[in-house]
């Protein structure tokens, strides 16, 4: 099976790098981590994962679904939101949703 080049590219920036939302996102997920003390193999034992997808996640280089956030949100402590706190107006405009749209 042939994955396209848009494939390749969903989420992330033109050039192949995570795209800085998912970025974000990971460096939330690590600083609340670290806040409660947790290792990344202890936070992975609880979200049923490899330690190693932890840290792609933590960063950015996996993007975090929509289900495996409420569980880190259930398991953090914090809402959703939280992941998304301090996105200015420059990062929020970097979301694939228009990164792939250029006029």
């Amino acid at each position: 099976m042939t994955i396209s080049k848009t494939q390749k590219q969903r989420g992330r920036q033109p050039d192949g790098s995570p795209n800085r939302i998912d970025i974000l996102v990971g460096n939330r997920i690590r600083q609340k981590r670290l806040s409660i003390h947790l290792s990344q193999q202890q936070l992975a034992d609880k979200l049923h994962i490899s330690f190693q997808q932890l840290q792609k996640y933590e960063s950015g280089q996996n993007r975090v679904s929509a289900s495996r956030l409420w569980d880190l949100s259930q398991i953090l402590n914090e809402p959703v939101g939280y992941f998304f706190e301090n996105i200015d107006e420059q990062l929020a405009i970097q979301s694939p949703r228009f990164s792939h749209h250029q006029p």
